[in-house]
């Protein structure tokens, strides 16, 4: 199996993102890795090119949530980009849609709703989530998604909410589970 796991690259002027941070940690047979812009063009355009070239039978992509003070595991992306900032390259979405061919929503395919309690039998503290936003990160779900490739977008708590060592064990161990 081929798993493709991407994280983001620091945003807003940042010095560091965790989903970017763990992504040497992860990097083992069979999974390989990729740093994606936090921009709409160059993350899509970046994220297109690695599909074509590493051909991916599995997609688990990385991103930070804030505020949050676990992992969550998303269930759903959505067919809309909105934001209240604009991406590093100064664009500002507002309510734009995707793909006007997409569902206004897709789901994992993923058995995400049992991800999290197999993880926590492993130590780990996850939820599940409904919603991740409508910023890069939902964007690069709903790519992921609307690929046909089973995905999984995780997101991660901010730097100091949990220790880097913890996500990278979660990570591999999420891994191991998809596997």
């Amino acid at each position: 199996m081929k798993i493709l796991v991407s994280g983001f690259q620091p945003f807003g002027g940042g010095t560091d993102n965790p989903s970017m941070d763990v992504l040497p940690f992860l990097e083992r047979k069979g999974v390989s890795t990729i740093v994606l812009p936090v921009s709409y063009e160059r993350s899509r355009s970046t994220l297109r090119e690695a599909l074509i070239t590493r051909k991916p039978n599995l997609i688990v992509s990385l991103g930070l949530a804030g505020g949050r003070k676990e992992a969550t595991l998303e269930r759903y992306a959505y067919n809309r980009m909105k934001a209240t900032v604009p991406d590093e390259d100064g664009n500002l979405k507002t309510g734009e849609t995707i793909d006007k061919k997409m569902p206004y929503r897709l789901e994992t395919p993923l058995p995400a709703d049992r991800l999290c309690p197999s993880l926590a039998e492993k130590g780990h503290r996850c939820r599940l989530s409904l919603d991740p936003g409508r910023f890069i990160c939902n964007l690069v779900y709903f790519l992921d998604l609307s690929s046909g490739i089973p995905s999984l977008f995780v997101h991660l708590p901010a730097k100091g909410s949990v220790p880097l060592e913890e996500d990278i064990r979660l990570l591999n161990d999420l891994l191991d589970l998809l596997a």
